[in-house]
């Protein structure tokens, strides 16, 4: 038995649906699946040290450059806390922060081998 005044109206039914879509596609949107900016370690081979810097833009792109020398380019991917990406002939794996501030390698082809472990920053 219904009760008298309680029956919702279509116009209310629509703007509740649309409502709920609209929040739904803003969280969707704000999750980043893009980094931008540089990223940053230092390396020591034996007794050489060089700082290795990765710069990521918006369109899924990455630069390398080894004490400011532009050295290779490549692509990267976001899925979830996993950035994957290839500079040149090599394949990197590597493990996002949630905040996206830094990120540590966890795998990489050929010579690249060596740098498991590195931990990259995000440069302020």
């Amino acid at each position: 038995m219904p009760l008298k005044g309680t029956k919702l109206k279509p116009a209310w039914i629509i703007g509740i649906v649309g409502l709920i879509v609209v929040v739904i596609v803003g969280v969707l949107l704000l999750r980043p699946k893009k980094l931008t900016g540089s990223y940053s370690t230092t390396v020591t081979v034996l007794v050489a040290t060089s700082k290795d810097t990765l710069k990521f833009t918006r369109d899924n792109k990455v630069v390398e450059y080894s004490d400011g020398e532009k050295t290779n380019t490549g692509t990267y991917k976001i899925d979830g806390d996993q950035l994957t990406f290839k500079l040149g002939k090599t394949d990197l794996s590597a493990k996002l922060a949630k905040d996206h501030q830094t990120f540590k390698i966890e795998s990489a082809s050929g010579m690249a081998g060596f740098s498991k472990g590195l931990v990259y920053k995000l440069d302020k």
